[in-house]
């Protein structure tokens, strides 16, 4: 039995780009999950938006996925959440 694909992630929100950058970078949530030192549902809450994410595990985050400080900062502009 296969899982189901997981919907593309939402360029609108900040959990959409989250997502887009780690796939980006080729991580797994585990993977990225364990760099910054935090569990793998955490990762998972920010890119649904279930949780909002700190701006400092934003940063390392951003840091980590590869992303230019101007496109973390351009793209990550979403109503509920935090910009950098």
């Amino acid at each position: 039995m296969t899982c189901p694909a997981s919907p593309p992630p939402d360029p609108t929100t900040t959990g959409g780009w989250l997502r887009r950058w780690r796939e980006g970078a080729g991580l797994t949530q585990a993977q990225a999950a364990e760099s910054v030192g935090v569990i793998q549902s955490t990762i998972s809450f920010w890119e649904s938006g279930r949780n909002s994410i700190p701006l400092d595990e934003l940063r390392r985050l951003v840091t980590l996925y590869g992303v230019p400080a101007g496109e973390a900062g351009l793209r990550v502009i979403a109503p509920d959440q935090v910009v950098v």
